[in-house]
């Protein structure tokens, strides 16, 4: 497969299954286009400050997330593996999510 992948951009032709990942992901991302299209049209630069700030508190929110992951936020667990909360996590879940 890679050397097919390799041999086409050689001969710059896009085959089938490039058209159709590509038409696929435009698909897909026609909604966060348009939604990025009427917001910049309704609010201008200060829907740019809007998202600028969102992208401020997703980062918050995923340093959160990995803060739980690697079990360091809750007092005690100082690390150990039968201790995490990810291991919590996966007691009260169970293995639905996740490994």
């Amino acid at each position: 497969m890679r050397e097919r992948v390799t041999v086409a951009l050689r001969k710059n032709v896009l085959g089938l299954p490039s058209l159709l990942a590509a038409a696929i992901g435009l698909i897909v991302a026609s909604s966060t286009l348009v939604s990025l299209g009427q917001g910049m049209g309704m609010g201008g630069y200060y829907f740019v400050w809007a998202q600028v700030i969102a992208f401020v508190l997703m980062i918050f929110q995923a340093f959160t997330f990995s803060e739980l992951a690697q079990g360091t936020v809750f007092p005690g667990d100082r690390g150990r593996k039968k201790d995490r909360s990810s291991s919590r996590a996966k007691r009260s879940i169970g293995k639905f999510f996740g490994p």
